[in-house]
């Protein structure tokens, strides 16, 4: 009966400390997946703005529009966008004017450009960010690309810009745009 006693009275603490132990992995990976997003929002924070570094017209973003936008890009949803310019030899200017409705760019092969590549390294399924002096930018899925011309699906045109013609000369680079 004594031995029955403290083997219930033994089980009895432990249940408590099964609890504890059940909880314990379910805490921890809780807590590594709110640091692996606090990592990857902080890396897209710190690199929000970063704009082209090759070429003639380089420096921020913030210089020519706001690469934090309040807004999901190409949505109405409450979000928000941010909008960098990665490590990439994708930073050129437009050689023809870009209107409204085109769906083709047509690029510079600028001396930072890749060599041999008329398209300064252009590729399907890239992202692209046009932006210009006054303001105006938009972002490029490229559908395809070919030697003299890359064809762009419109993924964002809003406001002002959906309007714009974007003339020779204005910036072209490749672009992360993260949504949150």
């Amino acid at each position: 009966a004594i031995m029955m006693a403290v083997t219930a009275g033994l089980f009895g603490l432990l249940r408590p400390a099964h609890g504890a132990f059940t909880a314990g992995p379910d805490d921890a990976d809780m807590q590594q997946r709110l640091r692996v997003a606090v990592d990857v929002l902080s890396k897209d924070l710190m690199m929000a703005g970063a704009g082209a570094y090759l070429g003639t017209d380089t420096g921020p973003l913030i210089n020519y529009f706001a690469p934090v936008l309040p807004i999901r890009v190409g949505t109405t949803e409450d979000a928000i966008a941010i909008v960098y310019v990665p490590s990439t030899a994708v930073q050129t200017t437009l050689t023809a004017d870009l209107p409204p409705e085109s769906a083709t760019i047509q690029v510079a092969a600028d001396t930072n450009c890749p060599a041999g590549n008329d398209l300064c390294g252009v590729k399907a399924g890239m992202t692209l960010l046009v932006y210009d002096d006054i303001g105006n930018h938009d972002t490029f899925t490229v559908v395809s690309a070919t030697e003299q011309a890359a064809v762009v699906r419109i993924t964002s045109r809003s406001g002002e810009s959906a309007r714009a013609t974007y003339r020779a000369g204005a910036r072209v680079v490749e672009a992360q745009v993260h949504k949150y």
